[in-house]
């Protein structure tokens, strides 16, 4: 699934970036315990999922105030509280796909080339192309054109997803049909907490927006931006 570099294997000596020769491929059995494709769901939550968390989050303060506020409470306390976390951050991106996917379609878009990257503590993905009918490629500007002509603006902010989506120019949407949902399919793909790890790490994957299936490339080329690689 993705090429990866064990750091604990790595020579004492070896203080600079590793090679892209050092990476080594991982199919996905072996990396998340599952078969590809990948598949999503565009349909949206029901309302009575949205609901608020049982316990709120803590008054923001800094990171000290929030781990304070875990120590002050039982360990099932804490687990139920991170679970319903990520229930609750799943639904989202959830509705962001409901949202963001039909409205790619409907401009014209069919498949999406995402790539990814991360290591030790996080994973980073990011879009780098995609490919109308036709196979012709959308550059950024025509693609935050595109969207700005579409309800999407509505769609966002009457899903919570954004303040700002109500407002702005047309660039600004690229972010969630870029950024947002590329992590989004990653997560998906490799899992919430992908990247994280005594690892570097680096793919790429398809997504078909009409089949809704995330496939890997098992021949990504080692592009990255959060990690260093000696090409």
């Amino acid at each position: 699934m993705p090429f990866v570099y064990d750091l604990r294997q790595a020579d004492q000596d070896d203080s600079g970036p590793p090679s892209a020769e050092k990476f080594v491929y991982l199919p996905s059995p072996e990396y998340t315990g599952s078969r590809l494709p990948a598949r999503f769901s565009i349909v949206p939550a029901e309302p009575a999922e949205l609901q608020p968390l049982a316990e709120p989050l803590p008054p923001l303060g800094g990171r000290r105030s929030f781990i304070d506020w875990l120590l002050r409470r039982g360990q099932q306390q804490v687990q139920r509280y991170l679970g319903e976390q990520l229930h609750r951050s799943n639904l989202m991106q959830r509705q962001l796909l409901s949202i963001m996917v039909p409205a790619l379609r409907a401009v014209g878009v069919r498949r999406a080339y995402c790539r990814y990257d991360g290591g030790c503590d996080e994973g980073f993905a990011w879009l780098d192309g995609y490919e109308m009918d036709g196979g012709a490629r959308l550059d950024d500007e025509a693609l935050g054109l595109l969207l700005d002509k579409t309800n999407i603006r509505h769609e966002l902010s009457a899903a919570g997803l954004t303040r700002g989506a109500g407002s702005g120019e047309p660039k600004n949407l690229v972010n969630f049909a870029s950024v947002r949902l590329s992590q989004a399919w990653a997560s998906i793909l490799l899992g919430n907490n992908f990247g994280t790890g005594e690892y570097l790490m680096y793919g790429a994957f398809t997504v078909d927006l009409d089949e809704c299936i995330i496939s890997d490339d098992p021949n990504a080329d080692p592009i990255v931006k959060s990690i260093g690689i000696v090409q």
